[in-house]
């Protein structure tokens, strides 16, 4: 396991938590109250991309920031496979886990095609959402609010606020 290095201790103040996946520990750090904002990095970041808007977000909201399998805190496995469909359970699991609903999710690069997995699985969870740098990944929105398909050829991308 990694550990932050003091010096790092005050750009990332968090408390660290860890929920099983597939015997596997994958790190995450949850601040604040209220509605939640999910915030999945992209390849090969990790939550200490988002520190400065977990501490600003946490103010008002629940911040969630996992970190993937393979990346940051979490557990390195060799014998892993770093599947596009493995992250997405990972990420559900961690969000049901944790009983979050009412989400803004804030989606940067392959944390993208992520979190548009969760909400497409889950979209009576989701709120609202915010992507940005996350390449060609197609989606739509349907009928309904905040419901999405896979089956659309322009990308659109909501803001936060």
């Amino acid at each position: 396991m990694v550990n932050i290095p003091s010096e790092l201790k005050q750009e990332y103040p968090f408390s660290s938590h860890f929920s099983s996946m597939k015997n596997h520990k994958l790190h995450y750090i949850d601040e604040g109250s209220g509605d939640a904002i999910l915030m999945v990095h992209g390849n090969p970041t990790w939550s200490f991309f988002y520190r400065n808007l977990a501490k600003h977000f946490s103010k008002n909201f629940r911040v969630v920031v996992p970190d993937h399998l393979g990346c940051g805190l979490s557990d390195k496995p060799q014998d892993y496979e770093y599947t596009l469909k493995n992250h997405i359970d990972n990420l559900e699991k961690l969000v049901l886990e944790l009983g979050l609903t009412n989400i803004t999710l804030v989606l940067h690069d392959w944390g993208g095609a992520i979190g548009m997995g969760l909400a497409t699985r889950n979209p009576q969870l989701i709120k609202k959402n915010c992507c940005y740098e996350y390449g060609r990944i197609h989606f739509r929105r349907n009928s309904g609010k905040n419901k999405y398909s896979k089956k659309s050829n322009r990308r659109m991308v909501y803001s936060i606020f």
